[in-house]
């Protein structure tokens, strides 16, 4: 199911792409991702309900996954808004999505159970070295890509 969302929102990308660029071959691309993603979405939603595991489906990590995917369409729609006079409906439509995305996110209810597995697979992890941490890295590819932007 996590790899239908993905491409339910790779194809919003490349729907709102070919709307700013203003090519008809980009929408019907981006559509068919979207038709497929949501297919696909369908059929294991479907399977997962014939075999008993919905409780799988309801999941915190499906929800999460959701919500973000909410969240990316939200920020697709009001930054790809199409070129011309009307982007001020589809940037108020972005941000419906991500307030509406922000806010399933954080309506999320963890149980006792959720907790606890989570606390032991932290305790199962090792702790993260100075070189992996994401602290470190994201500064340093944010000054190289301002470098090459000054580059270029």
């Amino acid at each position: 199911m996590i790899y239908a969302i993905i491409i339910i929102v790779i194809g919003i990308a490349v729907f709102f792409s070919g709307i700013w660029e203003q090519n008809l071959a980009t929408i019907i691309l981006g559509a068919l991702l979207e038709v497929v993603g949501l297919v696909s979405f369908f059929f294991k939603w479907h399977a997962a309900k014939k075999q008993g595991n919905m409780k799988k489906m309801k999941s915190s990590i499906t929800k999460r996954i959701g919500s973000l995917a909410v969240i990316v369409a939200g920020l697709l729609a009001a930054v790809l808004a199409p070129a011309g006079g009307n982007t001020a409906s589809w940037r108020w439509f972005g941000l419906f999505l991500i307030v509406l995305g922000v806010y399933f996110l954080l309506g999320q209810k963890t149980t006792d159970e959720q907790r606890t597995a989570e606390a032991e697979q932290r305790a199962e992890s090792p702790p993260l070295r100075w070189y992996q941490s994401p602290i470190l890295w994201v500064p340093v590819i944010v000054a190289v890509v301002a470098i090459l932007s000054l580059l270029v």
